[in-house]
C-alpha cells in the first residue's frame, strides 16, 4: 500500500512536470480530514461559527505543505500539516489582536462599560499572566515558557531559540513550545471566557 508520504512525493514530482495531480491531491486532502477536523474543533470550541473559516485556512496550508514538505526528513505528513495549520491559526489570532490597537487608542478613559471589546493592554496582560503560570509542576517550566515566548511572541525561529538557550536538539525546543501551547490553549479560555463569548471580540495572542 502506498503511504501518505509517498503520495506527497508523487504530487511533488508531478508538479515539476507541469501536472497538477488533482485527483491525487484530493485523495490526500481526504486522508487529512481527521487531522483538520480535530484542529478545527479544538480551536473553535468556544466560537463554532469560525469553523468554516478555519477549514478554508487549513486547505490553503495543505496546498502550501505539499510544496514545502520534505519526505526524507522522516516527519509524518499529517504531523507536519498539523503544525502548519496550528501556526497559521495562531498567527490569525495575533493579527486580530493587533487590529484592535487603533480601537484601543480611542477607548474612553472613564469607567463607562465596554461591551464588545476589552482593552488591548488588558488582554496582553491576561495573556502574559496566563503563560507565566502554566506548568507549575514541570521541572523545566522556565525553559519551556521562555522558548514559547521567544517563538510565538518575539517571533524567533526554533534554531535561534536553540542557540540562545544552548540546547543540542531543535526537536527538544519544538517539543517545549508544543507543550506550553497545549497548556495555554486549555487554560486561557477557562480563565477568560469573556474573550470567546462574542463573535467579533478580540482573541488571544499566543
Amino acid at each position: 500500500m502506498v503511504s501518505i508520504e509517498q503520495m506527497v512525493r508523487q504530487v511533488q514530482q508531478a508538479r515539476t512536470q507541469g501536472d497538477s495531480a488533482r485527483a491525487l491531491r484530493e485523495e490526500l486532502w481526504g486522508s487529512c480530514q481527521e487531522v483538520v477536523g480535530s484542529l478545527a474543533t479544538r480551536f473553535t470550541r468556544h466560537n463554532p461559527q469560525w469553523r468554516d473559516d478555519l477549514a478554508s485556512e487549513a486547505y490553503l496550508k495543505f496546498e502550501q505543505a505539499l510544496n514545502s514538505y520534505d519526505p526524507d526528513r522522516g516527519v509524518p505528513f499529517r504531523g507536519f500539516l498539523s503544525g502548519c495549520i496550528q501556526r497559521a491559526f495562531i498567527d490569525r489570532l495575533r493579527r486580530r489582536v493587533e487590529s484592535c490597537v487603533e480601537y484601543a487608542d480611542d477607548l474612553p478613559c472613564d469607567d463607562s462599560p465596554i461591551d464588545s471589546h476589552l482593552c488591548l493592554a488588558e488582554l496582553t496582560s491576561h495573556v502574559n499572566e496566563t503563560i507565566d503560570e502554566l506548568l507549575p509542576r514541570d521541572r523545566h517550566r522556565e525553559q519551556k515558557i521562555l522558548a514559547f515566548k521567544l517563538r510565538h511572541i518575539e517571533g524567533w525561529s526554533v534554531e535561534d531559540i536553540r542557540c540562545r538557550m544552548g540546547v543540542d536538539c531543535p526537536n527538544t525546543v519544538s517539543q517545549w513550545i508544543h507543550r506550553v501551547r497545549k497548556a495555554f490553549e486549555a487554560e486561557f479560555p477557562r480563565r477568560y471566557p469573556e474573550y470567546f463569548d462574542g463573535e467579533e471580540g478580540p482573541e488571544l495572542q499566543a
